[in-house]
């Protein structure tokens, strides 16, 4: 029978730096968010290690202005539980990469959008590049196959 994992920390940001960390962590990081509840600060997270895949619960609980708590929760799989290190292993990278956004060491930078302008340019390099690609193919072809 496996055991749940529970790491608690009390953390010196505020939960909207916490929240915003949680989210950027999963984004950037082999982690997918399952399903979030705002009201009560709840995420399901689904961590991600080769096949191998930890369902965990990470609730945040704002303690006061500058600080929350943290609360991550998971409970292995059969696979899992005969693998304890790849578990630690899965928890520890995605509470590093929330600390690191957390603190700011991790920025995830967002691209600007695309203006009309270089979707345009865009279209015709694609077009450009593939027309030419052709050509190289048709050439070689010809070379290879008809000239003897």
């Amino acid at each position: 029978m496996s055991e749940q994992i529970r790491r608690e920390f009390t953390l010196p940001y505020p939960i909207s730096k916490v929240k915003t960390a949680v989210e950027n962590a999963c984004r950037t990081g082999s982690s997918q968010i399952n399903d979030r509840n705002p009201v009560f600060n709840t995420y399901d997270i689904s961590l991600v290690k080769m096949l191998n895949v930890l369902r965990t619960t990470v609730t945040l609980k704002q303690i006061s202005e500058n600080e929350c708590s943290f609360e991550l929760s998971a409970m292995p799989g059969p696979q899992l539980t005969k693998m304890p290190n790849v578990t630690t292993t899965m928890i520890e990278e995605f509470l590093k990469r929330v600390g690191d956004f957390a603190s700011g060491r991790l920025i995830l930078k967002v691209a600007p959008p695309i203006t009309p302008g270089q979707a345009r340019k865009n279209k015709i390099a694609a077009i450009t590049g593939t027309l030419i690609g052709l050509a190289i193919v048709g050439l070689l072809a010809y070379f290879l196959y008809f000239r003897k």
